[in-house]
């Protein structure tokens, strides 16, 4: 009896999730992957995934992104002692890209929120008119982590581990129109924010949004940014990233303006990020909309991948 139980308990036992493979060849073997023009570089970021927003069937998606970090220098005219001096400034900005899984949504899920190295194509298209910036990868690296990375002078990169779309902000136009911007740590929190009494029916709708199985309150947290009332559709928010520096997060995020025919209704575009538990305090940061640079017209055009 006793020997059953324990064969019983080995057999059924839940076993450690498996760590996936450092190294992962992904496109560089196809033909649309040679054939496409640019040389290979190296992307290095954390991975996400995003939600694709109920726009299911229409136009290019790719459900992931890669938030890389570049250090610059930027010289800023400053006054010392009654006199105007330059000064050079390190500043640190968050690129995100999207990445090309070729019609196969799991391809990288079990990268999700590792920082890895992309080696691959940087290709810019444009479909059914809206812009992508997408990696076509050929390879896949995972890196090592920095054993010096966290320390506070450096900064390190907070988990962003599911991002969706925010439907529980009022496009009232006669109600409150100023953009929101919320940290919620608890199901109290997540009721407040929400306008919703039943906070567990609010988690439970959020998970299917976000596609995790649960909310953590303990080791994570929701964020969540809205961009206020807009005359009309086509604005779109972005929770770019989040990083942890000198006990302080700072949560980068983007404002997308229309392009195109859009719908002519009051809007209150958002979106919510479900991150690693931050204690500290947190502040927002909004970064600018780059402007596309218009392609030399004796270059061709980049074709989109095929979508299998």
């Amino acid at each position: 009896m006793l020997t059953t139980l324990l064969l019983t308990v080995l057999l059924y036992a839940p076993t450690p999730e498996a760590e996936p493979p450092a190294k992962k060849e992904l496109f560089a073997q196809e033909k649309w992957y040679q054939d496409q023009k640019g040389k290979e570089e190296e992307f290095v970021g954390v991975l996400r995934r995003e939600d694709r927003g109920g726009k299911v069937g229409f136009g290019r998606f790719n459900p992931y992104r890669l938030l890389t970090t570049v250090e610059k220098n930027v010289r800023e005219e400053r006054e010392v002692s009654g006199q105007k001096v330059v000064v050079v400034v390190p500043v640190q900005e968050q690129i995100l890209r999207e990445v090309y899984v070729g019609g196969k949504p799991d391809l990288l899920a079990p990268y999700v929120g590792k920082k890895i190295k992309l080696i691959g194509k940087a290709v810019d298209m444009e479909v059914e008119g809206r812009q992508h910036k997408e990696i076509w990868p050929a390879r896949l690296e995972v890196v090592a982590a920095d054993k010096k990375e966290g320390r506070a002078e450096g900064g390190k990169e907070m988990k962003v581990l599911a991002t969706g779309r925010w439907t529980y902000a009022s496009a009232d136009p006669e109600g409150p129109k100023n953009p929101q911007q919320h940290v919620i740590r608890n199901a109290e929190e997540l009721a407040k924010v929400s306008g919703q009494k039943d906070a567990d029916k609010v988690k439970e709708q959020l998970t299917k949004l976000l596609k995790v199985d649960d909310i953590d309150w303990k080791k994570q947290m929701l964020v969540v940014v809205t961009a206020g009332v807009k005359p009309t559709g086509g604005f779109s928010v972005e929770i770019q990233g989040a990083q942890v520096r000198d006990k302080a997060a700072t949560v980068a995020w983007k404002l997308s303006t229309p392009k195109g025919i859009v719908t002519q209704a009051f809007t209150h575009p958002g979106q919510v990020a479900l991150v690693a538990r931050h204690e500290g305090k947190v502040t927002f940061m909004q970064t600018a909309e780059k402007r596309n640079i218009k392609a030399d017209p004796r270059e061709s055009p980049a074709r989109p991948a095929p979508d299998r």
